[in-house]
């Protein structure tokens, strides 16, 4: 039945669909449809998908890789790291991606850059930070995670590479842009996970 589902919306989605490309989204929604995230925030589904890449990249049970990590300091929150990839063996960072999915692809490289230097520059400055999931507060880590200088890495939807970016995610602005609605029609009908809260 999801099968089918996916299928129709790809048909009414694309006029041309290439099929590396359908196929690529039916194994994204399969995987995403059970990840329990709320897509209303357009980024979520750039920063799953990318996720999903890096992963492949750097494949379990030697790495792992986690999304949303926030960092604090007394006061205030002072950022957030969309994609993280950890060393299992020591628990160190080895990858910290800035992902952006825009339509002005020079201006997200450079609000990705910003990012990425801001995070850079408290971790080397010796900030006392707090870090945590966005997701679950509960689960907490420690700056001294990222400091053997992690890979930053750009990512963005296809068209990212002529901007700068170092990875693209293999789907374009407007696939990524069925794709969520592909998830949140699932959600709303019930045939999908949804967040707890």
């Amino acid at each position: 039945m999801i099968r089918f589902f996916v299928t129709v919306i790809l048909a009414s989605a694309f006029s041309t669909p290439s099929f590396a490309s359908r196929d690529l989204m039916i194994q994204d929604f399969e995987a995403l449809r059970y990840t329990e995230h709320n897509y209303v925030v357009f980024g979520t589904v750039c920063e799953q998908v990318a996720k999903r890449r890096l992963e492949k990249m750097y494949p379990a049970p030697e790495y792992s890789t986690t999304v949303g990590i926030g960092y604090w300091n007394k006061t205030r929150q002072l950022g957030e790291l969309d994609v993280i990839v950890f060393r299992n063996s020591d628990e160190e960072a080895v990858i910290v991606a800035e992902v952006k999915c825009w339509n002005d692809l020079p201006a997200a490289l450079k609000k990705a850059n910003r990012q990425l230097s801001r995070f850079t520059g408290h971790i080397a400055a010796g900030t006392k930070l707090k870090m945590s999931d966005m997701d679950d507060r509960s689960h907490e880590y420690s700056r001294t995670q990222f400091d053997e200088h992690p890979r930053e890495m750009r990512v963005s939807q296809d068209g990212g590479l002529d901007h700068g970016f170092e990875m693209v995610i293999g789907l374009s602005m407007a696939e990524v842009k069925t794709l969520r609605q592909m998830i949140m029609d699932c959600q709303n009908q019930d045939k999908c996970d949804i967040p707890a809260n």
